[in-house]
């Protein structure tokens, strides 16, 4: 099964200020995301992470992050994933982009870390996911089809294209 998640921003004390994250330390902020990830996916799952992982300097601190998850884990890389100039970090993933076109159960997925208006077969049905933006809901792309799949608005846990679809549909029933 794939899932899907965005800023992180392990290890960046200024974040849960920022963004009211409740959490006291970065210890903490880190062990919830990471024990959210690692108790949601299992070792067969795929994990897409849109950017901004960890702002983590220290080449052996970023390493330990990254191995502390335990499933397939797909970066595309956000403004602060500094840490990808270090190939031997970058092969600790299964794979490093950019930006990807995927498959889920026959959806078009486009995942990039930052939002986009306008994305490849976008009128055709294609789903555009990504991060970046935080909680800040006045950069919230309104684009039908295009989810945010951030920690900071996704309860810190990563999401399934199905729940994200399902949080929409009932988030349309209540404007309504």
């Amino acid at each position: 099964m794939k899932f899907y998640t965005s800023d992180l921003h392990l290890s960046h004390k200024n974040i849960i200020e920022y963004e009211n994250r409740p959490f006291d330390s970065v210890e903490e902020m880190n062990n919830v995301i990471i024990d959210n990830i690692n108790h949601r996916l299992t070792s067969d799952d795929e994990l897409y992470i849109l950017g901004d992982f960890t702002l983590e300097k220290n080449i052996d601190k970023v390493s330990n992050l990254i191995r502390k998850i335990k499933c397939k884990k797909h970066l595309i890389i956000g403004n602060h994933d500094y840490f990808v100039k270090n190939e031997s970090l970058c092969k600790l993933f299964d794979s490093v982009h950019h930006y990807l076109e995927i498959d889920d159960e026959g959806q078009k997925v486009i995942l990039f870390h930052y939002p986009i208006q306008n994305w490849n077969l976008k009128r055709y049905g294609s789903i555009h996911l990504y991060g970046h933006v935080h909680s800040k809901e006045e950069l919230q792309l309104k684009e039908e089809n295009s989810f945010n799949v951030g920690v900071d608005v996704n309860n810190f846990m990563p999401i399934t294209l199905k729940e994200l679809q399902n949080n929409y549909r009932r988030k349309e029933k209540c404007v309504k």
